[in-house]
């Protein structure tokens, strides 16, 4: 299970009502259907349609009765909820066409696995989640060398960063992992 699930799970234990939900959360769950989807196994979708569905269920017995009416389809009185809601599904899409696309690898991806420089960047993250002056120690780099190159495997699809604190971790995404599995 990856940091971004035990959010979700983290979520549902510590803030019980749906008003509270922060709006980041959509992409958390973008990033979660698309590493579940690239990773190809019937038995994660089936566990991660499953999740999804009891976190919407929790959810749903907290929110209030226009918004249950409106999520079912049975309508609500109130045109703006409505709207909202069409436009959240329409963003939630448009999130993850983007997740996806961004995340598939193309013959710049491949290539990058063969060069010497990203072989050390990914060698050293295949097991790590690192900050760029942690990889630059490990690399005896200087920062600004690291932030170039994690930057340009970032935009190959080979690497993503997340928020820790004050900093800002590299690690490998799914697709990266996958390749690094099969070659």
């Amino acid at each position: 299970m990856s940091y971004h699930w035990n959010l979700l799970q983290e979520l549902q234990i510590n803030d019980r009502s749906p008003e509270n939900l922060p709006p980041e959360i959509m992409s958390v769950i973008a990033m979660r259907i698309e590493e579940t989807i690239s990773s190809s196994e019937s038995s994660s979708l089936r566990t991660l349609s499953k999740d999804l569905s009891e976190f919407l269920r929790n959810y749903l017995q907290l929110a209030p009765a226009e918004t249950i009416r409106t999520i079912t389809g049975r309508g609500s009185a109130n045109p703006a909820i409505e709207a909202a809601y069409i436009l959240g599904q329409l963003t939630f899409a448009q999130l993850m066409a983007t997740q996806a696309s961004v995340k598939r690898a193309d013959d710049k991806f491949y290539s990058a696995f063969k060069s010497k420089t990203c072989k050390k960047y990914i060698g050293i993250l295949a097991g790590l989640n690192l900050t760029s002056k942690e990889l630059a120690h490990f690399l005896g780099l200087k920062e600004k060398t690291v932030c170039k190159n994690m930057a340009r495997l970032q935009k190959l699809g080979i690497t993503d960063i997340r928020g820790d604190g004050k900093d800002m971790r590299h690690f490998l995404t799914p697709t990266a992992i996958s390749y690094l599995k099969k070659n």
